[in-house]
């Protein structure tokens, strides 16, 4: 019986370290863009405790914007870690980031859509969707 019982749980503790993707699929947005003006639509970090840069991160544009046009680059930013976080001290830095700008087409005025994919050094691949009304 013992045995059994062993064994079960070392197969439970096999399984559950074997995880084939680190993916938080679909995260959806919505911002409300300003006719002839633009938006940072997000941006992304991957910072050590120290504050410095933890690894490159790949964001690609998987979906184009019909009515305006969306620049990936990168940039430095003041990090938004909760207290928890042991990297809230970075909030206070800026800190290495890639954003993602938004600029409507000139005079458009109604809805647009964009996403990206962002892969990070760890394998984490974070999809975002953004639904845009230009007012």
């Amino acid at each position: 019986m013992k045995v059994k019982v062993f064994a079960a749980i070392a197969g439970a503790m096999l399984l559950a370290g074997c995880q084939t993707t680190n993916t938080l699929e679909n995260a959806r947005f919505s911002k409300a863009v300003p006719m002839n003006g633009q938006i940072m639509l997000n941006y992304w970090t991957s910072i050590n405790p120290d504050c410095t840069a933890s690894g490159p991160i790949n964001v690609s544009i998987i979906e184009q914007p019909r009515h305006g046009r969306v620049t990936v680059s990168q940039t430095r930013v003041y990090p938004n870690y909760s207290s928890a976080n042991l990297r809230s001290r970075c909030n206070a830095k800026r800190v290495p980031a890639v954003q993602a700008i938004y600029k409507p087409d000139a005079n458009y005025l109604g809805s647009d859509s964009a996403a990206f994919r962002a892969i990070f050094r760890t394998g984490t691949q974070w999809n975002s969707h953004y639904k845009l009304e230009v007012k």
